[in-house]
């Protein structure tokens, strides 16, 4: 049996919520564990199959001699350090419509060469 990762996803729409403008007309993301919780799609599988970008991490993680463990179906590690965002109804829709041009924009503002940082309470996710 191949080992899986448990990787969340979550709602853009959902982080979009939480979004506060900014002076600069940007955008910050602040996320309380309990609005977390609300942007995780329970529905979406939790698990993906192993790949190398997982076991690299896991690696980083647990020093370079990190080996498998035996039994195990589900490693759960990886769970609060890396996540899918689902862009479903932001940017496949016309921005014609000024509730489409604001999320566009808001989602626009996560995409910064330093790339996002979702500041979680007790932990502070980057992605």
């Amino acid at each position: 049996m191949q080992m899986k990762y448990r990787i969340r996803e979550l709602s853009a729409l959902a982080i979009l919520r939480n979004s506060r403008e900014t002076d600069d007309g940007g955008y910050s993301f602040w996320l309380s564990e309990d609005a977390m919780k609300k942007c995780i799609f329970h529905s979406a599988p939790q698990t993906q199959d192993d790949c190398a970008l997982f076991f690299q991490t896991m690696c980083v993680l647990h020093g370079d001699d990190f080996k498998l463990p035996l039994g195990a179906e589900t490693i759960a590690d990886l769970a609060d350090i890396l996540f899918y965002v689902d862009f479903s109804g932001i940017f496949d829709r016309k921005a014609v419509q000024k509730k489409y041009i604001d999320r566009q924009k808001q989602a626009e503002a996560m995409f910064r060469p330093e790339g996002i940082a979702l500041d979680l309470e007790k932990a502070h996710i980057a992605m």
